[in-house]
C-alpha cells in the first residue's frame, strides 16, 4: 500500500508540494525516530509532569513491559499515533443543536447564486425520488422493450424461413 501511495504522489509532486526524491518512513525507522521524539518530550513533561504523567508513574508495571511505567507509556503513545491522523490537540467542540438547526434554515433560505434573502425563483418540478428515478429510466425502459420486441420478431421470422426451406427439401 505504501509503495502504490508512494508512486502517486512522485507521479504529482507540484500538486502535493512534496518534494519528488521523499523516501517512504519505514516501519522500523519510524519507531526508531518515534522513541527519540517521545524521550524528548518525556524529560520536558518530567520537569513538571501533569496529573496524566503522574497517574502513569504511579501504577505498577504492565504485564509484558521490561521498563515499567515508561514502557507502557511509551507503547500506547505509538499505538494512539497508529491511529491519529490529524495534527493538533484533540478537542471536542460544543454543539449547540438549536442553533445549528437555525443556521441550517437560514442558509436554506439565502440564493446560492447572488447571496440575498428567499430566491426569486420558486421550487418547481418536486417529486419524490422513486418519480425521478422512474422518469430518468423511461426512455432506456422503451428502448429495451422495443430492441426486445424486435429481436423477437427478427427470430419468429428466422424460423418461419427456416420452416418454409425445411418444407420446400
Amino acid at each position: 500500500m505504501h509503495g502504490f501511495c508512494a508512486e502517486l504522489l512522485r507521479e504529482r509532486p507540484i500538486g502535493t508540494q512534496l518534494d519528488a526524491l521523499f523516501t517512504v518512513l519505514t516501519e522500523p525507522r519510524s519507531k526508531k525516530l518515534f522513541i527519540g521524539v517521545f524521550d524528548l518530550w518525556l524529560q520536558e513533561q518530567l520537569a513538571d509532569p501533569p496529573e496524566g504523567v503522574r497517574r502513569i508513574f504511579r501504577r505498577r508495571a504492565w504485564p509484558g513491559d521490561e521498563e515499567g511505567s515508561t514502557d507502557g507509556l511509551r507503547r500506547a503513545r505509538y499505538e494512539l499515533t497508529e491511529w491519529r491522523d490529524v495534527d493538533g490537540q484533540w478537542t471536542r467542540p460544543g454543539f449547540h443543536r438549536e442553533r445549528r438547526i437555525d443556521e441550517t434554515f437560514n442558509q436554506s433560505r439565502t440564493c446560492r447564486c447572488c447571496g440575498n434573502g428567499v430566491p426569486r425563483q420558486p421550487v418547481t418540478n418536486v417529486q419524490p425520488m422513486k418519480q425521478y428515478v422512474s422518469n430518468a429510466l423511461a426512455r432506456p425502459r422503451l428502448y429495451a422493450v422495443l430492441l426486445g420486441a424486435f429481436a423477437s420478431l427478427a427470430l419468429l421470422l428466422a424460423a418461419v424461413g427456416l420452416y418454409g426451406l425445411m418444407a420446400l427439401q
